[in-house]
């Protein structure tokens, strides 16, 4: 389990090599003290250390997301928008609800509020939070939200949703979390959190440089995102030209002449080339697979369909599940060899459906899911190949105009599998496409890869960087009396999607880098906080 160093930063402050001196700059305070607290560790010694419940009114929200007859509309603040956002702004899209005035004037939003998840089906969604920066009079909190409004004389909404982003504070709320499917904080389990709180200037400077350092970051990631995005929108061009014949593979070039393909999803194709339906390539199949029920002392493995993965089946650990076959099933009818096609023939989403993954190895003793369907091709075809075609644009047109749907489902079935138009070279031309596709697509999920570990590295680095300038263990008042000022609302042009901690890119360059009494709490109705009275621990 994660702790906090007891101990402060002997020296400055690693950085990645991609990150600006400005966060290298950091130093440790003169003096520090012994928090008490095994999360926080040390903390500078003018700095306290207080409970949640000291420094934050906390208001569990009971309003949910129906509409009734007699209460007045509300905009409604839900779990999503607190997950994905990070930031509620006046202008974003909300839900719109009904609530009773009371309730309406219970929960609504002020700026400078702090909303937490309170309830997640996983435990490290457990705490998300979200700063309201501006709110209409008609916006309020919803259901599995938590709403922390900081006591001004304490501390301010920006460092209360910086430290409760941190690490320090996160895993306090994960650790608090109860439940086995679904997990959930109590009111006493988030109040009780600890936290450090430096005085009001300090806190100020923190924002202000924990604010430069994310928009940074996020811009950074963001336009690594976009990088992604075009390599897979390449992949997907490089595909379709080889296999539809635009260039000569062996050339790089277009073929010398061309013909009228004859259909309609395939406008023209080399002169040389065949436009066949598939089942002419068939020859055994298209065969359903089966679900047999998910057992814990099965003895058969099956997977999920989310094992078709980049035109391969690449079963993951987590894709394994062990079930029971019925005792008229013969082991490996359902099974898998070298060379097989999986299609997916039924999904929710119907830009999967139809996505196609060659078996590389033998697998006869599984079985494959009701949801997939499989191919064994004659000799006059490469898997490979009819595989790299199956994901082409060119097919996939086809599969969404006859995909039908039923409750909520789209599917294809075997005939219609069997009626799609694929352009077909000789064979030997296959094993020359098939090869360039294996080695462009091998190149540019490389320079995928590199693109994913800067993100990653990127977001471990902002990950400790916040954990260790909330809880004091760098100074960062004299870099943040240095930086630019920024307009809070200008600091993304991006919000929807990015979670507490967000992404992003930047076009100006690389990334840089014991309770205590004296606080007055308000009153709180009792309704709120059922487990214990009201006061302080």
């Amino acid at each position: 389990m994660w702790r906090h160093s007891s101990a402060c930063p002997s020296r400055p402050y690693a950085t990645p090599s991609s990150v600006d001196v400005t966060a290298a700059k950091l130093k440790p305070y003169s003096r520090y003290k012994d928090s008490g607290v095994e999360w926080l560790g040390a903390v500078p010694a003018h700095w306290e250390v207080r409970r949640l419940r000291t420094i934050a009114e906390m208001r569990v929200s009971s309003v949910d997301k129906h509409s009734r007859e007699g209460e007045r509309p509300v905009r409604l603040c839900n779990y999503v928008d607190v997950y994905k956002a990070g930031r509620i702004r006046t202008g974003m899209r909300l839900m719109v609800a009904t609530a009773a005035s009371e309730e309406i004037e219970k929960f609504r939003l002020r700026a400078g509020d702090v909303l937490i998840t309170k309830d997640s089906e996983a435990w490290n969604d457990i705490g998300v939070p979200a700063l309201v920066e501006g709110a209409t009079d008609d916006t309020i909190c919803g259901y599995h939200l938590a709403l922390l409004r900081p006591l001004s004389d304490c501390v301010s909404g920006g460092f209360l949703f910086r430290a409760a982003q941190s690490s320090a504070v996160a895993y306090q709320f994960h650790v608090r979390a109860n439940g086995v499917t679904r997990y959930g904080l109590t009111h006493n389990g988030i109040k009780s959190a600890w936290f450090s709180v430096p005085p009001p200037a300090e806190q100020a400077a923190i924002v202000r440089f924990l604010d430069h350092i994310d928009r940074r970051i996020r811009r950074y990631i963001r336009a690594k995102e976009k990088l992604i995005a075009l390599l897979e929108e390449q992949k997907q061009a490089s595909i379709h030209e080889a296999v539809t014949g635009r260039i000569d593979v062996r050339t790089e070039r277009p073929y010398s002449s061309y013909k009228n393909a004859g259909v309609e999803w395939l406008a023209e194709m080399p002169e040389h080339w065949e436009a066949i339906r598939f089942s002419r390539l068939i020859g055994e199949g298209p065969k359903n697979g089966i679900s047999p029920r998910a057992v814990e002392d099965g003895t058969v493995r099956s997977f999920a369909i989310s094992a078709i993965r980049d035109g391969v089946v690449d079963v993951h650990e987590a894709d394994v599940k062990m079930v029971a076959l019925d005792p008229g099933i013969r082991r490996g009818v359902y099974g898998l060899v070298a060379d097989d096609i999986l299609l997916v023939r039924g999904n929710g989403n119907l830009r999967l459906v139809g996505r196609a993954g060659l078996v590389d190895r033998a697998m006869e003793e599984w079985v494959y899911p009701d949801l997939l369907m499989r191919v064994r091709l004659t000799r006059t075809a490469l898997p490979r190949f009819v595989v790299a075609v199956l994901n082409s644009g060119v097919v996939r047109s086809q599969i969404e105009a006859v995909a039908h749907t039923a409750v909520g489902t789209f599917k294809v079935n075997g005939e219609d599998v069997r009626g799609l138009w694929l352009p077909v070279p000789h064979l030997d031309e296959q094993r020359h496409i098939s090869q360039y596709i294996k080695e462009r697509l091998a190149a540019l999920a490389m320079a995928a890869e590199v693109a994913r570990r800067g993100i990653q590295l990127v977001t471990d680095y902002r990950t400790r960087l916040f954990a260790d300038v909330v809880t004091g263990k760098l100074d960062v008042r004299d870099v943040a009396a240095g930086l630019p000022e920024i307009d809070p609302l200008a600091m993304d042009d991006k919000l929807d999607g990015v979670n507490a901690t967000g992404d992003g890119s930047d076009s100006e360059g690389e990334i840089i880098g014991s309770d205590r009494e004296d606080c007055g709490t308000p009153a709180r109705d009792r309704r709120d906080d059922p487990e214990e009275p009201d006061g302080r621990a």
